[in-house]
């Protein structure tokens, strides 16, 4: 894994390692119940694996690591944290596509950003596809919306402050990588402490065996490609686009799951993934013909430009007279 600028070698990344940690978390829930320690043996993992690959070479370059960074960071850490602790299945997919929305009007209103009419058709096609999938799962309980609600303004704030941070920071994707996961440490020990994790936690993660133990280490490395993954993609494309590509990951964890676990899905749940699918797709393929048409109107305006400047230029030189 090299550093690069191709944003379709992180969104591959984060779709793989998005999937893997939705479905192998389920399959480690099964026989390891401290969900924070879960997290924080993975951020562990995945610190230890991304130091390694540094210092190989491996993971590309970092700058030098400066205060202000660490503390500008700690914001999006937190919210992350924050999300982890407030998601509930099934509901939070509608939410989320709820933050795609907040994501893609705080970026064009406050951000300068521009969405062209077609891709905001396709963001819609997005939110109906979810809505679909989720109208037969919808429990109406005050506590657990409250929580989903708390959970899509978390996530909004976080993909719309990092991608600011991130994009304007003097750090490479992979340093900040390596921040945000020494951040996530002590972060996710305090939670484990305050949700009484510790220390019998501790005691019964060395008890794990076999195929569980296999999937919690590969787990480790899942975290650091993600962290690398959406990191990167913060400095070379859009919040709303990594948003976006986040949700297509969740439809295809949801697939996987049904297909892996036997996890029940009605005709009707399947129609709306599949017009998720749809709609993200269009999405992706919308942006990038925009992003071709603008490149192609810049191209000809500096052209223009150029010609006239040329002429301008023309006609300030006076012509030599003839000798005899």
């Amino acid at each position: 894994m090299v550093q690069s600028t191709n944003p379709a070698l992180w969104f591959g990344g984060l779709l793989v390692a998005s999937v893997s940690l939705l479905v192998g978390n389920k399959i480690v829930a099964e026989s390891y119940t401290s969900n924070n320690l879960t997290i924080l043996f993975q951020q562990v993992i995945a610190t230890l694996i991304l130091y390694v690959g540094i210092q190989a070479g491996k993971f590309g370059e970092t700058k030098p690591f400066k205060k202000q960074q660490f503390i500008s960071l700690l914001i999006p850490a937190l919210l992350n944290s924050l999300q982890l602790l407030t998601s509930i299945k099934s509901l939070p997919y509608v939410f989320r596509n709820v933050s795609t929305f907040a994501c893609a009007f705080i970026e064009t209103t406050f951000l300068g950003a521009t969405i062209s009419i077609k891709a905001k058709g396709a963001l819609v096609v997005i939110f109906v596809g979810a809505v679909i999938y989720a109208a037969q799962d919808i429990n109406f309980n005050f506590w657990g919306y409250m929580y989903l609600t708390l959970n899509c303004v978390a996530y909004t704030i976080n993909n719309v402050y990092s991608k600011v941070t991130i994009t304007d920071m003097d750090q490479t994707g992979t340093g900040v990588s390596m921040i945000q996961l020494l951040i996530s440490l002590p972060v996710f020990t305090l939670y484990a402490i305050f949700f009484g994790e510790i220390p019998g936690g501790l005691y019964k993660a060395f008890e794990l065996r076999g195929t569980v133990l296999y999937v919690f280490l590969f787990l480790g490395l899942m975290g650091t490609l993600i962290s690398m993954s959406y990191n990167n993609l913060y400095k070379l494309v859009s919040a709303t686009s990594v948003v976006v590509a986040a949700n297509m990951n969740k439809v295809a964890a949801i697939l996987l799951a049904w297909y892996v676990f036997g996890k029940p899905l009605s005709a009707m749940q399947i129609f709306g993934l599949l017009v998720c699918i749809c709609g993200g797709v269009s999405y992706s393929v919308i942006l990038k013909q925009d992003k071709a048409a603008a490149k192609l109107a810049a191209q000809k305006y500096e052209k223009v430009n150029q010609t006239e400047e040329e002429d301008a230029l023309e006609m300030q030189i006076p012509k030599k007279s003839g000798t005899k």
